[in-house]
């Protein structure tokens, strides 16, 4: 959500946008230079109806260690053994304007058709008809991983 009066119009809108997406558009509506190492895009365009090219897919994942570990704020992550000995969830979820899928490896994953189940009640990672879109979204979440530095994370279970 963003608001400033007089500088850019009320609207919703429906563009793919991700949370690392917030600090180049602010920097960028501030007149400040986004450093290279900066990850995400600025969106500030969009808000001044300036020419956007939105995102086909948006990632993210679930790390939240310190619901395991009592809200203590003092833990270690070990690759392949978690937290506190305990393996955590590794949640990794991909979204375009239609799919969304989570992904559990090694434990199979979620995905809804959003145009026809925006609610997401109908699970449709296992029917053999969706294999190729899970595939695909897949390979999406794996390139992913590859380019967001986040390559301790790629498990030989995540590999094909």
């Amino acid at each position: 959500m963003v608001r400033w009066p007089n500088r850019i119009a009320p609207a919703r809108r429906n563009e793919l946008m991700e949370a690392v997406d917030l600090v180049p558009t602010l920097l960028e509506l501030c007149g400040l230079t986004v450093p290279d190492r900066v990850q995400g895009r600025s969106f500030a365009p969009l808000l001044a109806g300036r020419p956007y090219q939105a995102r086909e897919m948006v990632f993210a994942e679930n790390s939240i260690p310190e619901v395991i570990t009592a809200n203590s704020m003092e833990y270690a992550y070990w690759p392949g053994k978690g937290v506190a000995g305990i393996r955590h969830p590794d949640a990794k979820m991909v979204r375009t304007a239609r799919w969304k899928l989570t992904h559990y490896p090694g434990h199979g994953g979620e995905l809804y058709d959003l145009a026809n189940d925006p609610g997401e009640t109908h699970n449709l990672y296992s029917e053999p008809q969706r294999a190729g879109t899970v595939q695909n979204l897949k390979g999406a979440l794996l390139d992913w991983m590859i380019v967001a530095d986040e390559t301790d994370q790629i498990a030989p279970k995540w590999l094909p």
